[in-house]
């Protein structure tokens, strides 16, 4: 099995598929550059499969400025988040 090269460990930060399926135009058109190659049954990444990342993010952020840094933001912020707490609950089970 091939390993996956998407960078995100969430599917939410990730700006191809928030970009494909999460934007319209002003006349409510699902255009935006993003992650669909057509072959997205598959429940695999359209990256996995050979999509060029960097490519598509380029592309994203010609239609969308400031989209991918906003991503980038909440997805550290999430990262930051989740070890706290890790840290949090590693001290708490250590005073019980």
């Amino acid at each position: 099995m091939m390993a996956p090269k998407c960078p995100h460990k969430d599917i939410q930060f990730c700006p191809l598929y928030v970009a494909a399926h999460g934007l319209q135009d002003a006349a409510g058109k699902w255009h935006f550059p993003g992650c669909d190659d057509g072959q997205l049954g598959t429940d695999r990444c359209a990256v996995d499969r050979g999509m060029s990342y960097e490519r598509q993010v380029e592309k994203v952020r010609a239609v969308c400025p400031g989209l991918v840094e906003q991503l980038q933001f909440k997805e550290q912020a999430a990262e930051e988040w989740a070890e706290a707490e890790a840290r949090r609950e590693k001290r708490r089970r250590m005073l019980h």
